[in-house]
């Protein structure tokens, strides 16, 4: 099968959750009219989540042109690599090393031929006989002799020393070859930081032949979370401001997001989810609740579909001729291709029967089951006899299942657990998808991606759906390109993903909330403005969501009684139909920077209070007065304790403003004998109990007036006490000091 089509992508769009992200790309395909069959969108990171991954069609050109994504698989990808540096090549190294075998030979023939010169003697000089006089003396010729070795052993001597220099620095070159050669072949070697995953996925088109098509590839990654921040900026006046919605977001999910359209949702991205069911109300007879969908076992029978394709496919292999003098070994079944393999020997009837007896059903069904359906006998039908021997031959020369293939559900619960930012139950890994809960239609949705359909001649498992080996279906697609890997790739996947689940224990900046710690009954997605850029270093990054302007006005709240400050505090409207949601704020006044707080949760359209801290140019003074008097002379007169509160208020500012003066009277206390009476107040007060702080008061009253600019606005109020003459106020009869 050719090689997928390499198609380059871009990251478009990225969808931060409470935990992990769901990342989207474009990619387009230019074609000269012909589309090929397959793509691989290549250079994708190790986190994602495989289960995740999602591809279609955005668009096709011409227009009578149809393109359909068919599938999808996601594996490991490598670049194919830049060619090895030109070290010398093995010619090179051969050529070194056969000279340096003809200078080793040399040496060794220099140094036998020494060996040989120095043991050649020099004959001594004659022994004469007895009684005779000495035989003449070959001293030349013994002077000659010994010259000539002296000579041939001098320059044997010479070229054995310039034979080892040249061995040596040939053994030199040899050494520094070897590691250029060893050098290049390790360039070729897969690093960890190149390992990155694809998704290949299968076109198929109609009408019109397409010229280009646009495609859309989302997934989900895990290391990913942000916490909202904000940024207020009001008028000096207060007439109107101005709400920079930030976020802090960290993401380490093995690539940056650089000029992508970024939105915040305080959704999870893999929390199963669905409507609720509005039950109809019908007026007339009762009727019985329909039957909701759920988890179907497969339909027995599936191998007889393969009957007639082993039946031909054996016919077809028997046909071919055998290669002269050439006899089929006796190979085991289990190394040979299932569906070439020969059948077993059949079992007798009465093993047959009791096979049949006990029910067995891997798929297909019984004999007496088809029997019965047909109402004849099973013995007595038409070719019955031998009707599930095929099916029977395959069951008997099915291979086990290999041990590292893990179940779908067990190889998903991780990866769920990645996604969702949280421990996998111990129970949900074992647990197939019945349909009966959120949690099982979630898992099956991992699940199903993970298995594979078998072709027609594997026999073990075919018609049937079955588990993938990760851990192999990783590493053979990670050798695709003829790059060696000296690692274990599921390690180095793992590695990946722990790394980026590290991204859940960092520190939240000071005074950010996380998302995660947001409850709601109700979910909301925030959108940036423009582009925007996130370094996936794992650390927060403050991103600038956009600017919207809001409506505001200054009040300003006094309390004489405690203190002689006026404190402003601006009202602002939440300028978006979503909530604010807690988080820390920066807040500045007519470009100055005045403080950083911490907003509560506004509702959408609610109203936002911000304390800006006192106002100098509003100066408040509260002066007050005591009386007492008694009503009469008799035993039960009355004392009446009068007290008056004069507010002087004075606005130097350069204009009006609206200002909040709280006061408090004295309550009685539950079945005490007093009466507290007010007796005049200009202008009119109302009851101010404090609820919006949580913290209920009694006695509270506030005046709101409106003042001019560089005018005063005096504020008076006159309440009694009335007790028994005889009685005294607990602290003193005088309330005001």
């Amino acid at each position: 099968m050719p090689e997928p089509v390499a198609l380059p992508s871009r990251i478009d769009r990225v969808q931060v959750y409470r935990r992990g992200a769901t990342v989207t790309r474009d990619a387009e395909l230019t074609l000269d009219g012909h589309l090929p069959d397959e793509i691989e969108l290549t250079d994708l990171p190790l986190t994602l989540v495989d289960p995740t991954v999602r591809v279609r069609v955005l668009a096709v050109a011409p227009a009578g042109a149809e393109v359909v994504a068919a599938g999808v698989r996601v594996g490991l990808w490598v670049r194919a690599g830049d060619p090895p540096p030109k070290a010398p090549e093995q010619v090179e190294l051969e050529a070194v090393r056969r000279r340096l075998r003809d200078a080793r030979e040399q040496l060794a023939v220099i140094e036998a031929e020494v060996e040989v010169l120095q043991g050649v003697p020099v004959p001594e000089r004659p022994t004469g006989e007895d009684g005779k006089p000495p035989p003449a003396s070959p001293m030349a010729a013994r002077l000659h002799l010994e010259q000539f070795v002296d000579e041939a052993t001098g320059r044997r001597l010479t070229e054995r020393r310039a034979l080892r220099e040249q061995v040596r620095e040939l053994e030199e070159s040899e050494a520094r070859v070897e590691e250029r050669i060893a050098a290049a072949s390790s360039a070729a070697e897969v690093h960890l930081p190149e390992l990155r995953k694809s998704a290949v996925v299968r076109l198929r088109a109609s009408g019109a032949a397409p010229s280009s098509v646009k495609l859309e590839l989302s997934y989900v990654v895990p290391g990913a979370r942000w916490a909202p921040a904000y940024q207020c900026k009001l008028a000096r006046d207060g007439s109107h401001a101005e709400i920079q919605m930030r976020a802090w977001i960290a993401q380490r999910s093995g690539e940056d997001w650089r000029g992508v359209s970024l939105r915040l949702s305080t959704a999870s991205p893999l929390r199963f989810s669905e409507l609720p069911e509005l039950s109809s109300i019908k007026i007339g007879r009762a009727q019985p609740p329909p039957k909701k969908p759920g988890f179907r076992p497969p339909p027995q029978g599936g191998d007889l579909l393969f009957r007639d394709f082993d039946r031909e496919l054996r016919k077809a292999t028997q046909a071919l001729p055998a290669p002269r003098g050439w006899h089929a070994p006796a190979l085991e079944a289990a190394t040979m291709p299932p569906a070439l393999a020969p059948p077993p020997p059949r079992a007798p009837a009465k093993q047959k029967k009791s096979a049949r007896s006990r029910g067995e059903s891997t798929g297909v069904y019984s004999r007496e089951e088809l029997a019965k359906s047909a109402d004849v006998d099973g013995e007595s039908m038409d070719g019955g006899e031998h009707l599930f021997d095929d099916a029977a031959d395959e069951r008997a020369s099915t291979p086990p299942p290999s041990p590292r293939a893990p179940s779908p559900a067990a190889a998903m619960a991780p990866m769920e657990s990645m996604a969702l930012g949280r421990a996998a139950p111990a129970g949900k890994a074992a647990r197939g998808p019945s349909g009966g809960g959120g949690d099982d239609a979630a898992l099956a949705l991992f699940t199903f991606p993970l298995l594979r359909l078998p072709s027609a001649d594997q026999a073990g498992g075919r018609g049937r759906l079955v588990p993938l080996d990760v851990r192999e279906h990783y590493r053979v697609t990670a050798l695709r390109r003829g790059r060696p890997v000296p690692f274990d790739v599921m390690s180095a996947v793992q590695s990946a993903e722990e790394e980026a689940r590290a991204v859940l224990d960092v520190a939240l900046p000071d005074g950010a909330v996380d998302a995660d710690d947001i409850t709601s009954h109700f979910d909301f997605a925030y959108e940036a403005d423009g582009a925007v850029d996130v370094v996936g270093d794992g650390g927060f990054h403050s991103v600038a969501l956009g600017d919207r302007a809001c409506e505001a006005r200054m009040r300003y709240v006094a309390v004489p009684r405690e203190e002689a400050n006026v404190y402003r505090v601006a009202m602002l409207m939440n300028p978006i139909p979503a909530p604010l949601l807690p988080g820390p704020a920066e807040v500045y006044v007519g470009g100055e920077y005045v403080l950083t707080t911490r907003l509560p949760t506004v509702p959408a359209r609610g109203e936002l209070k911000l304390g800006l801290g006192a106002e100098q140019a509003i100066k408040v003074a509260r002066n007050t007065r005591f009386s007492e008097a008694r009503s009469g002379e008799k035993v039960v007169a009355m004392a009446e304790l009068a007290h008056d509160v004069d507010i002087d208020v004075v606005n130097h500012l350069e204009r009006d403003i609206e200002i909040e003066v709280r006061e408090r009277v004295p309550v009685p206390a539950p079945g005490a004998e007093v009466v507290v009476e007010e007796v005049e107040v200009t202008p009119a007060w109302q009851p101010y109990d404090q609820q919006e702080r949580g913290q209920i008061i009694e006695g509270g009253r506030r005046w709101e007036v409106r003042v001019g600019k560089g005018a005063s606005e005096r504020l008076r109020a006159r309440y009694v006490v009335k007790i028994y003459a005889q009685n005294e106020i607990v602290g003193g009869n005088r309330r005001e000091a």
